[in-house]
């Protein structure tokens, strides 16, 4: 076999096994693979811990939740909860799931 025809040999197979890739990531994503509501695979699990674990500063990871649990805690949770009605509670609905004529088709 001359250098030519070995090299258009493995050009079609990383072709095609690019297409059978995509294939696979579309079928996975349109079948709910991505919906955040799902437990996720653990590969997933253990690379996303991996990241947030890394990406935080020693320093970050020492400091103290700002907010008490108090009554002013209670109050920005009040707050936080009428900004959503305000917000995004349109799209996102009363339960965040989404099921509203504005955010049925995003």
């Amino acid at each position: 076999m001359s250098f030519g025809k070995r090299v258009a040999l493995a050009v079609a197979i990383v072709v095609v096994l690019f297409v059978l890739v995509l294939g696979a990531a579309h079928r996975y994503i349109t079948t709910g693979g991505l919906i955040a509501r799902q437990k996720p695979l653990a590969v997933e699990a253990s690379v996303t811990m991996w990241a947030l674990r890394t990406s935080v500063p020693e320093s970050a990871k020492k400091l103290q939740n700002p907010l008490a649990a108090d009554n002013a805690a209670s109050q920005n949770v009040s707050a936080g909860q009428e900004l959503y009605k305000q917000k995004c509670e349109t799209c996102h609905g009363y339960d965040g799931s989404g099921k509203t004529e504005a955010g049925g088709g995003l």
